[in-house]
């Protein structure tokens, strides 16, 4: 029993790097977008030493930078996740037998 549960999660770790990989592929080569948490248009006011104000507007790259940079880290941490759920499934595939056990397959 415990190596058809190694195999089946041994399985879906492999299916979550290869889902996370899909999607960080197709978003690289621009056929799927990335998540938009962050849209911004404000503006820095600056306040100068002779009194007077400056507005300088933020451009549109710093929503871009902050919105591939989340999304990078939820690529990251789903095919962490994959990895763990595969080094668990390879543990419990190469558990060893106790001595004197027979092994039914």
């Amino acid at each position: 029993m415990d190596k058809k549960i190694g195999y089946s999660l041994l399985a879906a770790g492999v299916a979550l790097l290869i889902g996370s990989a899909a999607l960080l592929g197709m978003t690289l080569y621009g056929r799927l977008q990335a998540p938009q948490p962050f849209n911004s248009e404000a503006s820095v006011t600056l306040v100068l030493p002779q009194g007077g104000t400056l507005n300088v507007p933020l451009p549109p790259h710093i929503n871009m930078i902050a919105n591939l940079s989340v999304f990078f880290f939820a690529i990251v941490l789903l095919a962490g996740i994959g990895a763990k759920i595969c080094r668990l499934g390879v543990c419990l595939i190469q558990k060893p037998q106790p001595p004197g056990a027979a092994s039914s397959i």
